[in-house]
């Protein structure tokens, strides 16, 4: 970005006011509702935030960018490359996870993640044909369980 904007200025949130890193968003036409989730998983509206920390790298991207990565990134490789990169880099340790080049391997799938102040991010893969889903949130809460499901049914089909 140029002309020290932050990321929130850049994606036109000029609305609110900017804090220790998160950009309240005013209200109005197409704004959109947050919600948080109660202790008895009951949705209520939450202040929207965004946040304006840089991403790792200055990168940023949007759940559709990281299907096409998922499913278009050997090509964008030498074949032994991306097959090295899809290959454990060690013998893991009994019932842990294998590690390839920047993918956890798990049971035939690869998996990347990442994790910001109240944002996470999950992409996970079918090895044999890139079937792909992405996990994105906008609050930090645990995915464990929503992946876990989501990488039974991608082996299943």
């Amino acid at each position: 970005m140029a002309g020290g904007d932050s990321p929130g200025r850049a994606a036109g949130l000029a609305a609110g006011q900017e804090q220790g890193g998160q950009a309240q968003l005013g209200a109005g036409p197409g704004a959109v509702t947050a919600y948080t989730a109660t202790r008895d998983g009951v949705l209520e509206p939450f202040p929207a935030r965004v946040s304006t920390m840089p991403a790792i790298a200055g990168l940023w991207s949007t759940g559709a960018d990281l299907v096409r990565l998922a499913t278009g990134w050997p090509e964008l490789l030498p074949a032994a490359l991306a097959r090295e990169a899809l290959t454990p880099q060690a013998e893991p340790e009994s019932g842990r996870i294998r590690v390839g080049l920047g993918w956890l391997l798990d049971g035939g799938t690869a998996a990347h993640a990442g994790v910001g102040l109240e944002a996470i991010a999950l992409l996970r893969s079918r090895v044999r044909d890139r079937r792909t889903y992405v996990v994105l949130t906008s609050r930090a809460v645990t995915v464990e369980a929503l992946d876990d499901s989501l990488r039974r049914t991608l082996l299943n089909a």
